[in-house]
């Protein structure tokens, strides 16, 4: 179940009653709580995912949470995920609305921080292909250090940080412009529209009813 927001009161009123007694039905809808798609599609056993766009590469990470299924559905849905990189299960079903503020849109906070380090340095004077390359390398390259080292993200900056240095005059330039308290604001944003959007369908499930 993948409808963009709008289109899910049309998707449920085109697949109601359609749906088999056990079928495992999985949906990526942003924000929509499990019990309004069981109530919206009259079916028993949903999961509510949020995966991520390099999921189409193989890269992703995908944030789950179930309910009414079996050992059997669980290990399905796994194999499923795991086609498109990790996958984190969550027992708390409102995880999901910070899973999506934090990895389900956080690709474009990636994509706009590198873009942003591209267009520095063409300033700077080098080529566009030159910056790009620099820049989407160092990310990959701080991205899978983190992943292999046990160390505190802290730490791992830290190491790059001499005093009085060129990384110690740029991190300073970033707090002044308080890049911890915008995207802390960017996650916290993501995550209350999520949960918007799930108020906003039960609302209009509510009025249909």
């Amino acid at each position: 179940l993948c409808p963009k927001p709008n289109d899910l009161l049309q998707a449920f009123n085109d697949l109601k009653g359609r749906i088999k007694l056990g079928a495992l039905v999985i949906s990526i809808a942003a924000g929509v709580p499990i019990q309004a798609i069981m109530d919206g599609l009259d079916c028993r056993h949903v999961v509510r995912c949020m995966p991520n766009t390099p999921g189409s590469i193989g890269a992703g990470i995908t944030g789950w949470t179930a309910k009414g299924i079996s050992d059997q559905h669980r290990d399905c849905v796994r194999q499923i995920l795991q086609a498109l990189g990790e996958e984190i299960f969550f027992e708390k079903e409102e995880y999901l609305d910070v899973v999506t503020g934090v990895s389900g849109t956080g690709t474009a906070y990636a994509f706009i921080f590198m873009e942003a380090q591209v267009a520095a340095a063409v300033r700077e004077g080098l080529s566009h292909a030159d910056a790009r390359k620099l820049v989407v390398h160092t990310v990959e390259g701080a991205a899978k250090l983190a992943m292999a080292s046990s160390k505190h993200l802290a730490e791992l900056r830290d190491q790059v940080t001499s005093p009085g240095g060129t990384t110690a005059a740029a991190l300073h330039e970033m707090e002044k412009g308080r890049f911890r308290t915008v995207i802390s604001n960017a996650i916290r944003a993501a995550c209350e529209r999520s949960r918007e959007l799930g108020r906003m369908l039960i609302e209009k499930l509510r009025k249909k009813d």
